[in-house]
């Protein structure tokens, strides 16, 4: 045989097992050779020697591309370090919660199973490939389980990269052996990353409360909240700020909130202006004050000690009021050691118009006073105050002027009664006057 032939001999019997391994594909629209390429496990640069393609722009629907397969040597090689396991799926699994749990990828337990799609049914048995199975069977011997620890009640350290405790100790300045004891491990063994490590007990934070009622005793308007409240809700209120409030009751910036039956001094009576309005009945207090601009810190005056106020008569002082409702008078002023009733109770027809009994602007407009359900307080000339309670419904609002005889809303149910009226107080200042010394 002549050298020629002998080489065109050589040059057949090389691509013959070329030929074989080769597989056609026909591209399909949106195809690319990188995606064609992943599929089957090649490089781009092995369709394009195998095609003789230059240009990968050229790539066009139809064409007919031989995809260059590895060889059996290789597929034995990679069987060899592939070893499978047996799984049954379980109810609420997804093959992407099983490739997780193996490390794997979907399409290598869809391409393992031969599936056309990714539905899986509890029962089904899939076989899933482990590579390098022997190595995770060993280190899986070698793994200690971590003892169950609340990492809620600790302050927790999260290794990003594997190590040991001590590895902990050195990064966080706590002592190995704080550690292997509120941990229960040993400080040398390894910990992969992810592991949580408890550092010290978290501390339980205590929530700062208002003051009691004993640190009230010099304060003149008392607010006794039935829900929990916030400050800003309070100071909106009373017409105030929460900085006042915070000042007055010595509260840190950390208190946000009272409890319901805690109560708040809202602020301290300036005797030289004596505008407070201050509501009492029987243990319940509510005590407003106007929203006032805040001025620049003057000499501080010396707080006054809480005096009882005495009862005026409203003929001496030439007050003349107009009835708020027609009815008649169920319970009367009374200031006394036995009985606490700084107003009258007027019975009326339930829903009857009350009336303003002076011009004067509304101060208090709501329903934030159990004790006196929908309440209407209105300030006049001369720091005169009349306050209308247990009303149906209310037709002003804060901050708005009234006239003599305007209706500022409708009488409801009297404190524990079914018969129908109003609550009506009068004040001078913070004097309670006989409403009926002043009525005409």
């Amino acid at each position: 045989m002549s050298l020629k032939s002998s080489i065109k001999l050589g040059l057949i019997s090389a691509l013959i097992p070329f030929m074989a391994m080769a597989e056609v594909y026909e591209v399909k629209k949106g195809d690319t050779l990188e995606k064609i390429a992943k599929k089957y496990n090649v490089s781009i640069e092995d369709i394009k020697k195998a095609n003789n393609i230059k240009d990968e722009k050229k790539l066009r629907e139809g064409m007919k591309l031989k995809i260059p397969v590895k060889t059996s040597k290789q597929e034995k090689k990679k069987k060899v370090e592939v070893v499978e396991e047996t799984y049954t799926v379980k109810k609420g699994d997804t093959l992407e919660t099983i490739a997780k749990k193996y490390g794997i990828t979907v399409k290598e337990i869809m391409d393992y199973n031969n599936m056309k799609d990714e539905k899986i049914f509890a029962g089904d048995e899939l076989k899933i490939p482990l590579k390098g199975s022997e190595k995770k069977k060993e280190e899986k011997k070698e793994e200690v389980t971590t003892p169950s620890i609340d990492y809620s009640k600790c302050e927790v350290y999260t290794l990003k990269k594997g190590g040991t405790l001590k590895h902990v100790s050195k990064r966080t300045g706590v002592d190995v052996s704080i550690l292997e004891k509120l941990n229960d491990i040993p400080s040398n063994q390894w910990l992969k990353a992810g592991t949580k490590v408890c550092l010290a007990p978290k501390k339980e934070k205590v929530e700062e409360k208002a003051p009691k009622s004993q640190d009230l005793e010099n304060c003149t308007i008392i607010y006794n909240p039935t829900k929990k409240i916030s400050l800003e809700e309070i100071a909106r209120k009373f017409h105030t700020s929460t900085k006042k409030i915070r000042e007055i009751n010595n509260l840190p910036s950390s208190v946000k909130y009272v409890d319901s039956g805690q109560k708040v001094c809202v602020a301290v009576e300036d005797v030289s202006k004596s505008k407070n309005v201050v509501i009492e009945e029987k243990r319940e207090t509510l005590k407003e004050e106007p929203k006032v601009k805040e001025e620049s810190p003057t000499k501080e005056v010396p707080m006054p000690k809480k005096v009882e106020p005495k009862v005026a008569n409203g003929d001496s002082l030439g007050i003349k009021l107009d009835w708020p409702v027609r009815g008649k008078v169920v319970a009367p002023f009374q200031n006394d050691d036995q009985v606490r009733h700084l107003g009258i109770d007027i019975q009326t027809e339930c829903g009857a118009p009350v009336r303003a009994s002076e011009d004067g602007k509304v101060i208090y407009a709501g329903d934030g006073i159990k004790a006196f359900g929908n309440l209407v307080v209105i300030r006049h000339n001369n720091g005169l105050t009349t306050v209308y309670g247990y009303l149906n419904s209310i037709n002003v609002k804060e901050g708005r002027v009234v006239t003599k005889g305007e209706t500022i809303g409708s009488a409801g149910k009297l404190k524990n009664s079914d018969n129908c009226g109003i609550y009506f107080e009068v004040r001078k200042n913070v004097t309670p006057l006989d409403p009926m010394t002043v009525l005409e």
